[in-house]
């Protein structure tokens, strides 16, 4: 249990550093827009919101799968998108 919680502990970490390297490089020398989330301009905020939130799902899930707990991660965003999509459609 310890062991699974520090496995956990150690994706999220791991996630977060690789997202934050990957970020910047993907927006500005993939798709060529120059500028950040807060200072503008409103197309970097823009593709920012678009593409950074999934592909940080993404790693989460192969970081996750890489330290062995890829099915508790799935299950995690499973449990998160359903969520979000009961919210969605009960409006």
């Amino acid at each position: 249990m310890i062991r699974q919680r520090i496995l956990i502990l150690c994706t999220f970490a791991v996630t977060g550093l690789l997202i934050t390297q990957i970020a910047p490089f993907l927006l500005q020398q993939i798709i060529g827009l120059e500028g950040g989330v807060i200072k503008g301009p409103w197309k970097y905020r823009l593709c920012y919101l678009l593409i950074i939130p999934p592909l940080y799902y993404l790693i989460l899930i192969i970081v996750g799968t890489i330290f062995g707990q890829g099915e508790y991660f799935r299950n995690r965003l499973r449990s998160i998108f359903k969520k979000l999509y009961f919210f969605i459609s009960r409006k």
